[in-house]
């Protein structure tokens, strides 16, 4: 049995500010723990995006969006049926850019 393709990812800058603001975020606050484990947690969540890029719909940035389940973020991305381009990482309170 063949495996499903998997597209690659990449990333905006503004995608890899977002993952920075999130790091500062939780430095600034002394959360040392989520400093370390909330950005790589949403990278291992944006990878997995590259197994079924079709399966999250369009959402209100007019990108298709993945609303994480684990975590209070929404990952909007493009996909051109080569690769998966991740946008922006904002967490689930914040506006839409």
């Amino acid at each position: 049995m063949s495996r499903p393709k998997k597209y690659p990812v990449a990333y905006t800058d503004d995608f890899d500010a977002d993952i920075a603001a999130i790091e500062d975020y939780f430095v600034a606050e002394g959360e040392w723990d989520l400093a370390l484990n909330h950005p790589d947690h949403i990278k291992s969540c944006a990878e997995t995006i590259g197994e079924m890029p079709l399966a999250w719909a369009v959402g209100a940035s007019g990108q298709h969006e993945r609303v994480m389940t684990d975590l209070p973020y929404r990952l909007a991305f493009s996909f051109d049926g080569k690769r998966v381009l991740m946008l922006r990482a904002k967490h689930t309170h914040r506006q839409h850019p």
